[in-house]
């Protein structure tokens, strides 16, 4: 019997999570499991590199997150600060974009104090979702804790009516939570009265059980207490959220082999594929009957003209090579995009600078978006640009910071806010 971690944190549960997936994938593969998800606090900051990675070990990769659900995400007032978890996990393309969508639309305009969803958004992005009631603060889980068995009849059927077969009630076995058998028994109960099957899940935070401590200090730098602190829960003292053996998770649910066999069921319908290496840049707008390689082709001549009078043979030359190479890479875009950005900040009298490797390209000299010749300096092409280049080249563009706002603000306008993102750095301790 086969079994699948369903309920993954990794580090991208800031301060939440220890386990590092280039450390978590090697520790599955050697317990002789096949697939895994990722399932962190209302973010996917990790899916790609968990996607990956997952790949490089011949592991499958499933996508999810623990989303906390709200009677209203854009109510944020203290009497709707009450959330409970979710756990949402991708089966195909089209609910990897529903995820995205509800995971963005939490931080975006959920989130308050957590980013928050709601009944009404899992309702219109549900579509591609496998859904699972997650740990003793979920819904169904809470409802039972405070002894309103009906309502959490009631809220399971609701769920179940809007996921069908693809809804399953988690259990776990953590024996030191004093609340977790009580909440078990009565999820098996509406279990088996409502046919919505179960799936065991282990809440995994780290890698080992040696790793409880490390955890523990991790959970007293995100809650600001102190190992004296009598009123927190320690994780030292339950050192069982690390990612358990199949054989370990087949003792503890020995009486439940449905809940087991549910996990490998859940990942048979989990069929991903991400496309990864292409490359999509904003729509421009082009003369009639120019494409972006023409136009591109058409400016690059028109300015090396202007700037050199006469165009020499070596010119000639290098200047096919490197437009041939950018056109023929789907490049285009990407440099007439930098090119405009560039005469914006010349018409805003914006201080700017153009570093790095691109002084080699002589297509980026002659349209100005850098200011050295590199025919002069004999710069090579090639440490910008070249065919083994998997990814477009860096076009590393200094501004000057009093105008930063409102270039950015030009480019949102220009080109959409859907095609305008900043750069962003995790501190994963």
């Amino acid at each position: 019997m086969s079994f699948v971690h369903l309920h993954v944190h990794t580090e991208y549960s800031l301060l939440d999570g220890l386990s590092k997936i280039k450390e978590l994938l090697p520790a599955i593969k050697q317990m002789g499991m096949n697939s895994l998800a990722i399932t962190d606090h209302g973010n996917m900051y990790g899916a790609i590199e968990f996607y990956k990675t997952c790949l490089k070990y011949d592991v499958k990769p499933i996508i999810g997150c623990e989303v906390y659900l709200s009677p209203n995400h854009l109510d944020k007032t203290s009497q709707n600060r009450q959330n409970n978890h979710l756990i949402l996990l991708a089966k195909n393309q089209q609910g990897y974009k529903n995820l995205i969508k509800l995971v963005s639309v939490s931080h975006l305009k959920g989130f308050y104090y957590r980013p928050r969803i709601d009944w009404n958004l899992l309702k219109k992005h549900h579509q591609g979702l496998i859904c699972t009631s997650a740990c003793i603060e979920g819904k169904v889980a809470k409802l039972i804790l405070d002894q309103k068995y009906q309502q959490a009849q009631i809220e399971a059927t609701k769920f179940q009516q809007l996921f069908g077969t693809d809804y399953y009630l988690e259990i776990q076995k953590h024996p030191q939570l004093k609340k977790q058998e009580t909440s078990n028994q009565g999820i098996i109960k509406i279990s088996r009265q409502l046919s919505i099957p179960l799936v065991a899940t282990n809440d995994a935070h780290y890698i080992k059980k040696e790793d409880a401590f490390a955890q523990d200090v991790l959970m007293m730098v995100n809650t600001q207490t102190t190992i004296n602190d009598e009123k927190r829960l320690s994780m030292f003292d339950v050192p069982d959220f690390y990612i358990k053996s199949p054989q370990e998770i087949k003792e503890q649910f020995n009486q439940l082999p449905d809940a087991i066999q549910n996990t490998q069921k859940i990942a048979n319908k989990c069929n991903l594929k991400i496309e990864l290496g292409k490359w999509y840049f904003p729509k421009l707008k082009l003369p009639k009957g120019q494409t972006a390689e023409s136009f591109l082709t058409k400016q690059v001549n028109q300015k090396a003209k202007q700037h050199y009078g006469k165009l020499t043979k070596e010119i000639k030359s290098r200047l096919k090579y490197e437009l041939e190479l950018i056109c023929n890479k789907g490049y285009a875009t990407y440099f007439l995009i930098m090119k405009d950005i560039i005469d914006w900040t010349e018409k805003n009298n914006t201080i700017t600078n153009t570093r790095g490797s691109a002084a080699g390209s002589l297509v980026s000299f002659v349209l100005g978006i850098t200011s050295v010749d590199p025919l002069i300096y004999q710069l090579p092409f090639e440490r910008f640009l070249n065919r083994d280049r998997p990814s477009p080249p860096d076009i590393d563009l200094d501004v000057a910071d009093d105008q930063r706002q409102a270039m950015l603000y030009y480019i949102i306008e220009k080109y959409g806010k859907q095609s305008v993102a900043q750069v962003c750095t995790f501190g994963r301790m």
